[in-house]
């Protein structure tokens, strides 16, 4: 299941690093089921529509840095840990980092609760 879910945890990075704002939407509606939600310190969204609306603003602030998985600290029963960096493309320090708790549910993300560290 591990690997599963470091893949769901990747493609869910994806639509973070998406630049295109449809695409991201498109993204959105693969990745989290048809109810999904996503909260962090910033915010609570429910559904694609929500979810992709925040991390449309959130994408313009962050220019051309990119979100990238750090470690998957662990899985299991459909629920995962795992950290993330926020960063240059390919090099230098993060200027952001965190973690983030997912429930999985039919190979899509239910629920995700982001954490700032």
């Amino acid at each position: 299941m591990s690997q599963d879910v470091l893949a769901l945890a990747e493609r869910y990075l994806t639509l973070w690093n998406e630049p295109d704002d449809l695409r991201r939407r498109v993204l959105a509606e693969e990745v989290f089921t048809a109810d999904g939600e996503y909260t962090d310190p910033n915010t609570a969204a429910r559904g694609a529509e929500a979810i992709t609306a925040y991390i449309n603003t959130e994408r313009k602030k962050f220019g051309d840095l990119v979100f990238t998985i750090g470690q998957l600290i662990s899985a299991h029963h459909g629920v995962a840990l795992f950290t993330w960096e926020l960063g240059p493309a390919g090099a230098g320090a993060p200027v952001a980092t965190g973690y983030d708790t997912v429930f999985v549910d039919g190979g899509r993300l239910r629920q995700v609760y982001g954490f700032f560290a």
